[in-house]
């Protein structure tokens, strides 16, 4: 009996979150970070809706950096109507990052 319980939740918990998953979608844009650098940056949103706080992943290319030019950060934004602004933490060069650009939103 305890078997079937568990595994009712199971199903339950599993199908209601199939139902409220999101499409992710891209941002590419542009970064700055706390340490003054400027880069070229690409995102996937954890979500495509339009006027929705989002989870982020992205990387991002410092062309004028003397050191490391390539940075993975995580973070968050907010989209707009086909744009996004972030916020996020570059774990490669070790500082925060703002972030923004064109996002595909629905």
């Amino acid at each position: 009996m305890k078997k079937k319980l568990i595994l009712a939740a199971f199903l339950s918990a599993a199908t209601l979150a199939g139902s409220a998953q999101a499409d992710a979608t891209f941002m590419v844009g542009v970064s700055y970070t706390f340490s003054g650098e400027l880069g070229f940056t690409g995102k996937i949103l954890s979500n495509d809706k339009e006027e929705e706080v989002v989870a982020t992943i992205g990387a991002t290319y410092y062309p004028y950096s003397y050191g490391q030019q390539v940075g993975i950060d995580l973070g968050g934004a907010f989209t707009f109507d086909n744009a996004a602004i972030g916020a996020s933490y570059d774990l490669i060069k070790a500082t925060p990052q703002l972030s923004a650009g064109f996002a595909d939103i629905d």
